[in-house]
């Protein structure tokens, strides 16, 4: 597979399609292996990847070209590179599907600030594979970019087209260690986590001052009192989820602290990266008048004898009485084959009797 990448920047997707398309080292110059033909405008850039693919061992992988797709195009000494995958990562990229296009595009199929390509339609050279289906993706980080790219792609015949958005957010999983039976560790507020929590704790404070006070009297019916106090007290569940339950308090001391809390998770409210729109299409193959005529000859279009577009609704119900005589007629036989069988079977006829 070979592949044609506008736009180099960095080059990590450069690296990241060769990856994709390596199915070994060409021995020849002319070998068609996976290869990745890389355009890049800017001068610095196209001097600083050039360095990169030399270290990196990818001289036979990876053809870097310094041009301005948009009025040069992608024709490689006067040739095409006979790409089966496109990645446009351009300001603009409706400026350079026009070169991208299997025959020479007419005035009409041109966006308004594109510049018309040179030759005529017989000089005309594709940078694509004519037998097989083209496959682009464009990179864009504005909707108006994406409005304009499809656009032109539609006048030249580019089908499927999809738009994908990539939104990068992070999820935020963390517990809310609120309560006062909470351990006392970093991050855990030990306030209430309720109104019931607060409402028994204050009951809980109150009963240890009268039980404080309490010990210097023997009034055993004010004793009973306060333990009665004390137990309805314990029954208030005091988790931090504020949710009040029967029976006694959940004690903090068996409970695994990575459990404790209400787990929650929030969407971060801002995107920390900038809106990445990728634009999918398909050219389909090149097709030729005499493959026209090769298929039409071995698939003859229009003379279908069971399809019900070709014909009219009389013609429908005569195929249809037709075919209910058929039937009739298949019983008729089918009895009266079995009448004669009987006549000339006089035990059988007997036994029916």
């Amino acid at each position: 597979m070979r592949i044609i990448e506008a736009g180099a920047g960095s080059g990590s997707f450069t690296h990241a399609a060769v990856r994709a398309v390596y199915n070994g080292y060409p021995e020849t110059p002319d070998e068609k292996t996976g290869k990745v033909f890389s355009f890049e405008f800017d001068k610095s850039r196209y001097e600083k990847m050039q360095e990169e693919i030399h270290s990196h061992g990818l001289d036979g992988l990876v053809q870097l070209t310094h041009r301005d797709v948009y009025n040069e195009g992608f024709l490689l000494d006067g040739e095409g590179p006979q790409a089966e995958c496109i990645f446009l990562d351009l300001p603009a990229p409706w400026r350079a599907l026009p070169h991208l296009s299997r025959r020479r595009p007419k005035l009409n199929q041109l966006p308004a600030d594109a510049k018309a390509p040179n030759g005529t339609d017989s000089d005309w050279k594709s940078p694509l594979r004519a037998d097989r289906s083209v496959y682009i993706c464009t990179f864009s980080p504005c909707i108006e970019q994406v409005t304009q790219t499809i656009e032109v792609m539609r006048r030249l015949g580019w089908m499927e087209i999809e738009m994908v958005e990539v939104c990068h957010k992070r999820i935020n999983v963390a517990r809310e260690r609120v309560g006062l039976n909470m351990p006392n560790d970093r991050g855990t507020n030990l306030t209430p986590g309720s109104v019931d929590e607060a409402v028994a704790k204050l009951r809980e404070v109150e009963i240890r001052f009268r039980e404080f006070h309490a010990k210097t009297q023997d009034d055993d019916a004010t004793m009973e009192d306060n333990t009665v106090e004390k137990e309805a007290a314990e029954d208030v569940n005091m988790n931090g989820d504020g949710d009040q339950q029967d029976g006694a308090a959940e004690d903090t001391q068996t409970t695994k602290p990575w459990m404790l809390g209400r787990l929650t998770h929030r969407t971060e409210a801002e995107l920390k990266t900038h809106t990445s729109y990728l634009v999918f299409a398909v050219l389909p193959q090149e097709w030729s008048d005499e493959q026209e005529a090769a298929a039409f000859e071995r698939w003859p279009c229009g003379k279908e004898s069971k399809v019900i577009g070709n014909l009219d609704k009389e013609a429908r119900k005569q195929e249809k009485r037709e075919f209910l005589k058929g039937k009739k007629r298949k019983k008729e036989a089918d009895r009266k084959a079995e009448e004669d069988a009987a006549a000339s079977d006089p035990k059988k006829s007997k036994t029916a009797s």
